[in-house]
């Protein structure tokens, strides 16, 4: 259980129009959270929060979870939860007719470890977000509706102490209320990643990702397609005592 209070004042900003709002917000935050073993394998979790915006009135979000532990090396999960998030000033400098934003999300998924070296996760999930804030050309505008329908599969391997190795995929689906594609929202997202550290303190980090094509928006509201792309980084990393120095490959 805890709660949180913030206060926040721009003092100084560029992004200023003639129909900013006031830049001041009080935040209100009062949160609970409690796990409850059912059973020796089912465990619930279960949350509430409460926030209150001095700008954007309050709202109460609640959050339920259930992992079920199949056997000792699979375990089922599901969870489902509210959220809620009000206007950044940037947002509402350009607009200053957005609501807040309200999400519902379902997630269900299997976690299966074999052993200390190999783990296997799959998850799929659905986000219901009502009043989507999104900049698809100039000001920024609300959607009345979206579905985010997701899959996403992660694997990985540790044989020893020096090598890590770590396989990301997803796939997602994005629609409007009336079912039409959003623009700039890839459909599918896949990363590959290998640490290793030698005994010198040398540690030689490589990660690879691909980006599948979407759609963008231009200035004239139509849509042109964005290329697929492939991110190679290689980070190589020596630490001796107090000093450590950092090389950054892109």
């Amino acid at each position: 259980i805890g709660a949180r209070f913030e206060s926040a004042k721009t003092l100084k900003a560029t992004f200023y129009t003639p129909s900013s709002p006031n830049s001041s917000r009080d935040t209100i935050s009062i949160y609970l959270n409690d796990k409850y073993s059912i059973t020796q394998k089912l465990d619930m979790t279960a949350g509430l929060r409460y926030d209150d915006y001095s700008d954007f009135g309050d709202s109460f979000s609640p959050t339920l979870g259930l992992v079920y532990r199949a056997t000792d090396r699979i375990r089922l999960k599901a969870l489902y939860s509210q959220s809620y998030r009000a206007p950044s000033w940037i947002e509402l400098s350009s607009n200053p007719n957005l609501q807040a934003e309200k999400s519902n999300s379902f997630e269900t998924g299997i976690i299966f470890k074999q052993n200390h070296s190999n783990t296997l996760r799959i998850n799929s999930y659905m986000i219901q977000i009502e009043d989507l804030i999104t900049q698809p050309v100039g000001a920024y505008v609300q959607n009345s509706e979206n579905d985010f329908y997701g899959a996403e599969l992660e694997y990985i391997y540790i044989p020893n102490n020096q090598l890590e190795f770590n396989l990301f995929a997803s796939y997602i689906i994005a629609e409007d209320e009336d079912g039409e594609t959003l623009a700039n929202v890839a459909n599918t997202l896949s990363s590959t990643s290998l640490t290793y550290e030698s005994n010198s303190g040398v540690t030689f980090g490589s990660l690879l990702k691909y980006v599948s094509t979407s759609q963008r928006e231009s200035t004239d509201a139509t849509r042109d397609d964005m290329p697929s792309s492939v991110i190679f980084d290689e980070t190589i990393s020596y630490a001796y005592k107090a000093f450590s120095a950092n090389l950054i490959i892109k």
